[in-house]
């Protein structure tokens, strides 16, 4: 493990202090925890950041959107050679 050493406003060193205590832990886990918290969110948010950049590419792109369309127009398709229709709830 790897000691670090930090200034902190004097009013987080009292909040942190305080919250650590109530929770019953050390000032020093409780930092520990608050730190890989917003790692956790700030990877979280980039994750979903990364997402809608490669959401926004596949809109823009006439190729997938050809591809998705008639992927999707094939799930409309019942094949001709299935007279029990296993996998819908119509009955013809």
């Amino acid at each position: 493990m790897t000691a670090i050493s930090m200034n902190l406003p004097d009013e987080l060193a009292v909040q942190s202090r305080s919250m650590a205590k109530q929770l019953g832990m050390s000032r020093t886990a409780f930092i520990r925890q608050a730190l890989q918290h917003e790692l956790q969110r700030v990877e979280r948010q980039q994750d979903e950041a990364a997402i809608a950049a490669d959401l926004r590419r596949l809109a823009d792109n006439r190729t997938y959107i050809s591809e998705s369309q008639a992927i999707e127009a094939g799930f409309n398709d019942l094949p001709e050679d299935d007279a029990e229709c296993w996998w819908t709830t119509r009955d013809d």
